[in-house]
């Protein structure tokens, strides 16, 4: 989400009030979004 839409799009999605939070939460869980995304088409 972050690489594609950006930081800021990435936040207000899953919520987060700091954005470096979100920078985390991304790093440590993008290879899990991207298998979630696949699952959802």
């Amino acid at each position: 989400m972050r690489k594609r839409f950006g930081l800021e799009a990435a936040q207000v999605l899953h919520g987060h009030a700091q954005a470096d939070v979100t920078q985390i939460y991304s790093e440590r869980g993008e290879r899990l979004e991207l298998e979630v995304a696949a699952m959802m088409r």
